[in-house]
């Protein structure tokens, strides 16, 4: 006997810029959600819900690429782990390939919640890296 999938609503923000007040010469700075924040609601409910995506005034979200940082991958223990990547990728040396190769559980991560993305909402815009962002997410692979 077939089993329907129960329906939930998730909203999300469809802001693409965050207005600044400080510094005067930088009127916003590209924004948008964090993958690694909602990753964990859609893969420990998609088996058993069919998810309908919105947005309070119906544009398209936009993905910040800030988040995507192999660092924020570690949100379980953040503290611990995001510190010394940080560190690491301030290196006169620091080689990317290297890096994502020190690493392969945070890159899985990632890799596997882009597709989770896709699978539910489908390719969408990506914010513009922030001033000092972390080296990595620059050659995320799309």
């Amino acid at each position: 006997m077939p089993t329907t999938k129960r329906r939930a609503l998730i909203l999300i923000s469809s802001g693409h810029q965050l207005p600044l007040a400080e510094p005067a010469d930088v009127k916003s700075i590209s924004t948008g959600f964090f993958l690694v924040e909602m990753a964990q609601v859609l893969k420990e409910f998609e088996n058993d819900y069919e998810f309908t995506f919105a947005t309070p005034d119906g544009n398209a979200p936009q993905l910040d690429i800030n988040g995507m940082a192999l660092s924020v991958q570690s949100i379980e223990k953040t503290g611990a782990i995001t510190i010394p990547l940080r560190m690491q990728q301030r290196r006169r040396s620091f080689d990317v390939n290297s890096f994502r190769q020190r690493h392969p559980a945070l890159v899985a991560r990632r890799e596997q919640e882009v597709q989770l993305l896709e699978r539910h909402i489908g390719r969408i815009p990506v914010s513009e890296l922030l001033p000092n962002s972390e080296p990595e997410p620059r050659t995320a692979p799309n």
